[in-house]
């Protein structure tokens, strides 16, 4: 107390000697007392206000103070912020604390939303060969009633079984033994939802007769609607879930030019992908189209001239952007351009290279077989550090050519 009368007589004596520093001291005092009473009016009109507002808002100011006496602690309120506001330093130091709780929560928020939505969008194996066998129905279902296109000079089949043994004709068909266009519909439909109940080599089989034997038919009636374009698509996707890389390669050859499913961009993305890598090492090259520049014959014409120019990270890129029916195709035909990439590493790598880059070529270029079986098929001489000899492996798979 002492201490602070001296300092106020002290003050005195300065304010005495300087006039100006008096005039400042009197203008501060008059803002402090202003502040306060601007202060106690606030408050007495939030009392009233309080008073006359409905329960909703109630329930919002109580939320806002249960936020301010949470387990995080409130931010110092300096003196600057205190002026800034006519509030008192603890509420505005609360109302930092909502503002950041609130940006928090829609951060969080939206997270969850992403996260749920890559969850519905990437499903398990179980999940996407379920989708996928309902996606085949649902597209026979749908097409099913489509109306032929008359031809006079067409044979019409006179039978109606179901089910039929492919057998290659020696002679001109007798046409008792070939099925009608109306009952190769119905055919088709029941060879869908049959082979759902079979698996393994059973099911591989049971599609390979049934789908050949549905294409011979249409063949001899010289069909060429959309309901044969709809039978050599089905057969594709059958192809592709049974490893058949004969069937495939026959049934997009034969999709082009046809309406309907001939014409839709995935499956002419599969037409284009598949050629690439089968003329892969032939010297003949894919060429694109005029026109065509966007979209997902887009990405196939990309991932071709990769192909062609031996980009490993390029084909992986056009890779993942086409959709998954088209990425499924790649694996069946890639092996020779996988092999091809690994002998230009050897080259480039040099004395050794370690069996992880390998490993990773290897998973961008779409092929999901073991390192070790891969290693083995290519001759390669490995040590015991997991190093792949550049020079020895190379003249193990120059002999293993010259041998085949």
């Amino acid at each position: 107390e002492k201490y602070g009368q001296v300092r106020q007589e002290d003050k005195k004596q300065a304010s005495e000697q300087h006039p100006i520093q008096a005039h400042r001291e009197a203008v501060f005092e008059g803002k402090k007392h202003r502040r306060q009473a601007e202060a106690v009016s606030d408050a007495t009109k939030k009392k009233k206000s309080d008073k006359r507002s409905k329960p909703a808002e109630k329930k919002k100011l109580k939320k806002a103070e249960k936020l301010t006496t949470s387990k995080k602690k409130s931010p110092k309120a300096t003196p600057r912020d205190i002026r800034k506001t006519s509030m008192p330093a603890i509420e505005h130091a609360g109302m930092k604390l909502l503002k950041t709780d609130t940006k928090d929560n829609k951060k969080s928020k939206e997270k969850t939303k992403r996260s749920k939505q890559l969850a519905a969008d990437t499903p398990t194996k179980k999940k996407r060969q379920k989708l996928e066998t309902d996606d085949i129905t649902k597209m026979v279902e749908q097409n099913i009633d489509e109306p032929s296109r008359p031809n006079s000079t067409r044979q019409v089949g006179l039978s109606d079984q179901l089910e039929k043994q492919y057998i290659r004709p020696a002679s001109s068909p007798n046409l008792k033994e070939v099925r009608s266009i109306r009952s190769l519909r119905k055919s088709l439909l029941h060879v869908t939802k049959k082979r759902k109940h079979l698996k393994g080599e059973a099911r591989a089989d049971f599609t390979w007769n049934q789908m050949r034997s549905i294409r011979q038919d249409l063949v001899i009636q010289g069909e060429k609607s959309e309901f044969a374009a709809l039978c050599y698509a089905v057969h594709a996707r059958f192809c592709i879930k049974d490893k058949d890389t004969q069937g495939l390669s026959v049934c997009l050859m034969k999709l082009e030019g046809l309406p309907g499913y001939g014409q839709n961009p995935t499956y002419i993305s599969m037409r284009i992908v598949m050629s690439a890598l089968q003329s892969f090492g032939d010297g003949s090259q894919v060429q694109r189209e005029d026109g065509v520049s966007e979209g997902v014959v887009g990405f196939a014409y990309g991932m071709a001239a990769a192909i062609n120019s031996y980009n490993v990270p390029m084909f992986n890129k056009y890779r993942l952007l086409l959709p998954p029916i088209v990425r499924d195709v790649v694996p069946l035909f890639s092996t020779n351009f996988a092999t091809r990439c690994y002998y230009l590493m050897l080259r480039a790598y040099r004395p050794v290279i370690p069996v992880d880059k390998i490993a990773s070529m290897l998973l961008e270029c779409g092929l999901s077989t073991p390192i070790s079986d891969f290693l083995k098929s290519v001759s390669a001489v490995v040590y015991s550090s997991n190093k792949v000899a550049c020079t020895e492996s190379l003249a193990a798979y120059n002999a293993a050519l010259t041998q085949q």
